[in-house]
C-alpha cells in the first residue's frame, strides 16, 4: 500500500525548498538563506519548510505546472 512519490499536484498551496529552488534555477542553500533574510515567505510546519506558491508570482516568476517528469 505505498504511494510512489510524486511531485506537487495541481492543487498544492506550498512546495518544498528543493522543488522552489529547482524551479527557479537557485541552490537550496541560496533559498533557504533568502528565507531567512525575509526575502521570501515561508511556512514550517515542524522541521519542514514550505514556500506558498503565491511567492513565484510576488517574486516575478512564472508559476511553474508541476507534471511526472517533475516528480523524480
Amino acid at each position: 500500500m505505498s504511494k510512489s512519490k510524486t511531485g506537487p499536484g495541481a492543487y498544492s498551496v506550498a512546495v518544498s525548498v528543493k522543488t522552489f529552488a529547482r524551479s527557479v534555477e537557485l541552490s537550496e542553500n541560496t533559498v533557504y538563506n533568502l528565507i531567512a533574510s525575509g526575502d521570501i515567505a515561508a511556512i514550517r510546519l515542524g522541521r519542514a519548510v514550505r514556500i506558498p506558491i503565491s511567492e513565484y508570482a510576488r517574486l516575478g516568476f512564472a508559476t511553474p505546472t508541476f507534471g511526472e517528469a517533475d516528480a523524480r
